[in-house]
């Protein structure tokens, strides 16, 4: 134990700083050390080289280490010699001269002070100390060795010194540690056409057992002389056939980040509109202290809008007094279910990175765990409150629908919506890449920058649900939504005008929104649960996930529902006792069935199959109906807390203290995911997965969202809100009425309540 516990101190202190060769360390504690732990180079050399270069079944084709050599000799074998091409470019390869210099610099290091010279080449150590090998536990999913970046970015070599007196040896180095994230392989195509998407033959190098898989990715440290090409033409010399070189991405310490002519644009904008938002919020203030309010009503009006003071302070405030009929638990369920949401995409966001990826079996093997399986009426809680405010806020002006009204109706929605899904997407297409950072940081911003910069318009035109293109992925919800709000006429608006005919169209349309997914289920032979085949996922995303057909039936409740809120204003609804006891039990017996109902089927065994198929006739009636009974028991939810039956659920969701992040949601759902993979790709080490890992990312994502949502609103959402309301309001004088959701006359849109009633000043 003393010597684990020196070699500990040792790399804690050490800090991997320039001239290795003052720290002064004595032969005894190195000897010590190389006698605990061996020669790290020949543990790196019969680790990740014999997993990236082995083929075969035979295992005693692979090197075996000699012990009574191994610990102070560097005699490599003919397949270590080229297994050290995975780890550094060959001084034989075509790469540059001061590359092969360097290389050839450690390798003499190395060889000269296998802890016998009197003073060590320590950066050497480091160097191999910190390359990815061959990880505990490779068989459980920890196949993605990433080394440590930070222990080879410290490495700052200077290096000239002369060692022996009898036959001396020279050194010439001056570089630093450059980390350098390689991904190779077959190509992908041909990985799924072998359907095996990483998993081969089991092997054995000395006492580990691992896996081969068709595509490796580990981590290595090299000079800082060498570029990605030398590295690559090097590697790709020694791969197996067929296998390239897909990615290889360096960085250095003090690297200097590139900045594009997109990058500036994003700053020079946003920066422009902080020094607005700055500026009114320093009018606004003086305003108040000088009492001269009469100002507002001026130009001055159109800056104001821009006041970070002002529009911060309605973000803040809580209204412990709402007016009676208030529906105050819309802000319980908006947070509480984009926290569902989150958490979902947490889940999904973090297998990119972890290291027990075989585990995920045992980890949704239960019940509860569908939960996160069965999470896609949560997305379902957005459509029914949708619908349910809209046909709210429709009753309320249908007497105002000229028009001038039914243009606004659209002009309105589209104001409101698509500016901060604009800025959230410029963002993600520019200055986002220069927030990752760590191993994994290239892989997760190569993948968010090129979609963003291709699709973008198809997310502000709402329509990246049909063409299957996206920037910000989770916007296909917004698409959904707008595409059912531009057949509002159609659905709801007979309801408005001629409530016997409208009741008994609206009633007809619902009957259909269960019918249509029930007959794409039976004629696509799409399963029910979340572990789709292959063959049918694609059907199973058009058909019953992205389309807007799929998702009517809770947005068609919810308008029944706003028009029954509507038309019950000022009247007191009485149920007897049976009634509501009847009316919970059903409420939440349906939702439990919805979300745990699918637990037979939505699982995984040891071998991730299903252990039970279900039939095509109990697939149809599920994916039928499950979302608009989710939309029923809603329904009863939010009339129940209306009408005054809520009692302890109507108290937690309609507390105050839910209205500030209520009012940010839309934002947080905005930049969630941007957000979830800088957080994910930033991580230096893989990520142990269960679940109190990810409901720690999960809090502190949250918290990161609430503060995107902070800078979207103030930026981007209060000056358009209130640009709008100066440029397209009417100059007739408006009858007040009280809000469905009480807010101030600021509203900030979110993802449920973009067409929440605000309270007239």
């Amino acid at each position: 134990m003393q010597g684990t516990q020196l070699f500990l101190l040792f790399l804690t202190l050490y800090g991997a700083s320039a001239q290795v060769t003052d720290w002064g360390l004595d032969d005894g504690l190195l000897m010590e050390m190389q006698e605990q732990f061996g020669n790290p180079l020949k543990h790196a050399l019969q680790g990740i080289s014999v997993l990236m270069d082995y083929r075969g079944p035979a295992i005693d084709a692979i090197p075996q280490r000699d012990k009574e050599t191994s610990n102070d000799t560097l005699d490599l074998s003919t397949e270590e010699s080229e297994a050290l091409r995975y780890y550094l470019p060959s001084a034989k390869s075509n790469i540059s001269e001061k590359c092969r210099h360097d290389v050839l610099e450690f390798q003499k290091a190395f060889k000269m002070q296998v802890f016998t010279a009197k003073k060590p080449r320590l950066w050497s150590i480091l160097m191999v100390d910190s390359w990815g090998k061959l990880p505990d536990g490779y068989i459980s999913g920890n196949s993605m060795p990433l080394g440590m970046m930070e222990e080879c970015t410290n490495i700052n070599v200077d290096d000239h010194e002369v060692i022996g007196e009898v036959i001396p040896v020279r050194f010439n180095a001056t570089f630093k540690g450059q980390y350098c994230f390689v991904v190779h392989g077959l190509p992908w195509d041909e990985v799924m056409a072998q359907g095996q998407a990483g998993i081969g033959s089991p092997v054995i190098s000395g006492n580990i057992y691992n896996y081969m898989y068709y595509g490796s990715s580990y981590g290595t440290c090299m000079p800082d002389s060498c570029t990605k090409d030398d590295f690559k033409v090097s590697l790709e010399e020694i791969l197996p056939a067929g296998h390239a070189a897909k990615e290889v991405d360096c960085h250095t310490k003090d690297e200097e980040l590139t900045w594009k002519p997109k990058e500036y644009l994003f700053m020079g904008v946003m920066g422009f509109i902080a020094f607005l938002v700055v500026v009114a919020a320093a009018v606004d203030l003086t305003i108040n202290y000088m009492d001269t309010q009469e100002l507002r009503k001026g130009p001055l009006r159109y800056l104001l809008v821009f006041s970070g003071y002002t529009n911060m302070s309605k973000i803040f405030h809580i209204n412990t007094k709402p007016p009676q009929g208030n529906i105050g638990c819309l802000h319980g369920i908006r947070v509480l279910t984009f926290t569902w949401v989150l958490i979902c995409h947490q889940y999904s966001v973090m297998i990119y990175a972890i290291e027990n990826g075989a585990n995920m079996a045992n980890m949704f093997d239960d019940i509860l765990a569908q939960t996160i399986l069965s999470a896609t009426p949560s997305v379902d809680t957005f459509f029914f409150l949708s619908g349910l405010l809209v046909a709210y806020g429709l009753m309320r002006g249908k007497d105002k629908m000229d028009l001038y009204g039914f243009f606004m109706f659209y002009v309105h929605r589209f104001i409101r919506l698509a500016p901060p899904i604009a800025a959230v997407g410029f963002f993600s297409a520019t200055v986002a890449r220069l927030l990752f950072s760590g191993p994994l940081g290239d892989v997760f911003s190569r993948y968010l920058v090129p979609i963003c910069e291709d699709n973008w318009w198809y997310d502000v035109l709402f329509i990246n649900n049909f063409v299957n293109k996206s920037c910000i992925g989770q916007t296909w919800y917004t698409s959904v939504d707008m595409q059912m709000y531009v057949m509002l006429p159609i659905m709801f608006f007979p309801l408005m005008y001629y409530e016997k005919i409208g009741s008994i169209w609206l009633s007809f349309m619902t009957v259909v929104s269960f019918a249509i997914p029930t007959m794409l289920t039976h004629v696509y032979q799409i399963p029910l649960g979340t572990f789709t085949p292959q063959d049918k996922a694609e059907d199973y995303m058009f058909f019953l996930y992205n389309g807007p057909w799929s998702r009517l039936s809770p947005y068609l409740i919810g308008l029944f529902t706003g028009y029954i809120i509507y038309k019950t204003a000022n009247k007191k609804v009485t149920m007897t006792m049976w009634q509501v006891i009847l009316g919970w039990v059903l409420s939440v017996g349906i939702g439990l069935l919805v979300v745990y109902g699918e637990y037979p089927y939505n699982n995984l065994n040891e071998n991730y199959t299903q252990d039970r198929v279900p039939t095509q006739p109990i697939s149809d009636v599920y994916n039928g109906f499950f979302r608009g009974a989710w939309g029923l028991a809603l329904m009863w939810l939010l009339l129940a807390c209306h009408f005054g039956y809520g009692g302890l659920v109507n108290s937690f969701l309609a507390h105050p203290s839910w209205q500030p992040m209520s009012r940010l949601t839309y934002g947080m759902f905005l930049v969630s995911i941007t957000i979830q993979f800088i957080i994910v790709g930033s991580q230096y080490t893989s990520l142990y997965y269960d679940h109190l890992t990810v409901i720690i990312f999960t809090c502190g994502t949250l918290f990161m969202c609430g503060i995107g949502s902070c800078i979207l609103s103030l930026l981007v959402e209060g000056p358009v809100l209130g640009l709008e309301k100066l440029l397209f309001a009417r100059q007739d004088k408006k009858k007040k009425v009280i809000p469905i959701n009480e807010e101030e006359e600021y509203k900030t849109p979110d993802i449920l309540n973009v067409e929440a009633p605000a309270e007239e000043k």
